[in-house]
């Protein structure tokens, strides 16, 4: 069920257009992103395979850092960053998976 919001105001109305603040990333939130990196990944564009940037150490964090506090800082993302391969994969043999692809190679 859907619930209706009455904005009665001039006042309301302007303040749900306002920007909420949100805080910059901390480099602690930054590593645990980097340590949740998955093994065996196929890498992006820049053929950076995330096992590289997982054991880079803390130089290589620092720098990762840096780098996206001064993205934050800009606003703006590097227009590489746009671009992305998506690339199907099967992870495992099932019937289903088996009948696609046979129907695939006809």
């Amino acid at each position: 069920m859907l619930q209706r919001v009455s904005v009665n105001s001039r006042y309301e109305i302007e303040s749900l257009n306002e920007e909420v603040e949100v805080p910059p990333p901390t480099y602690n939130e930054i590593k645990e992103i980097i340590h949740k990196l998955r093994y065996n990944k196929a890498p992006g564009p820049d053929n950076i395979i995330s096992e590289l940037i997982k054991e880079g150490g803390q130089k290589l964090e620092n720098r990762i850092y840096k780098l996206i506090m001064k993205i934050w800082e800009k606003e703006e993302l590097p227009a590489d960053w746009e671009n992305s391969i998506i690339c199907q994969s099967i992870k495992k043999e099932t019937d289903f998976n088996a009948k696609i692809i046979d129907q695939l190679h006809c």
